[in-house]
């Protein structure tokens, strides 16, 4: 186990290298707006938290759809923001690594996605081992979770029944 965990990690560090090289190179040029460097850098920053905490599986959830969510923001500002044929070259290369960088992000998905379900099975999981991303629009009421709903009502071989007490420990007045 100690191997795989190793392995992940190892992915975990190559994926943040490499959407820190080609963010960086996207953001060489002037043509992207402040909103690229914002939310790469909150996207590296939930990166390096879930190399810290090894034992939970929340930071790379939160990177997993952060990493989706970064993949439209990519479209949306390479779209508008892409500089003319008549740009420089150095706006154009940079605006060509930010096309890179975004058409990594599927891949870095489906291997932020393989580190989840990698962390959820060494460290036990959680809420998020038993939806699995799959249930993200199912119905609240049919879910179903590792705790007993509060509000439904016990079948009878799960209620909770006082225990008859024994004659030993009853105080009883001794007879004359």
């Amino acid at each position: 186990m100690q191997q795989s965990s190793t392995l992940f990690n190892s992915v975990l560090k190559g994926i943040f290298f490499i959407h820190l090289v080609f963010t960086s190179w996207g953001l060489q040029s002037d043509w992207a707006p402040t909103s690229y460097f914002f939310y790469n850098l909150l996207f590296m920053m939930v990166l390096l938290w879930g190399l810290h905490q090894q034992e939970s599986e929340q930071p790379i959830v939160i990177a997993f759809y952060f990493d989706i969510v970064c993949f439209v923001l990519d479209i949306v500002n390479v779209g508008v923001f892409f500089p003319s044929r008549s740009g420089s070259t150095s706006r154009r290369f940079s605006a060509g690594m930010a096309i890179v960088n975004m058409l990594l992000r599927p891949v870095t998905a489906f291997f932020l996605y393989k580190i989840l379900g990698e962390r959820n099975a060494h460290y036990g999981g959680s809420v998020y081992q038993e939806s699995h991303l799959a249930d993200i629009f199912s119905q609240p009421n049919i879910r179903q979770g590792r705790y007993q709903d509060m509000g439904q009502v016990a079948s009878p071989s799960q209620e909770i029944r006082p225990a008859a007490p024994s004659s030993d420990n009853l105080n009883t007045v001794p007879k004359v």
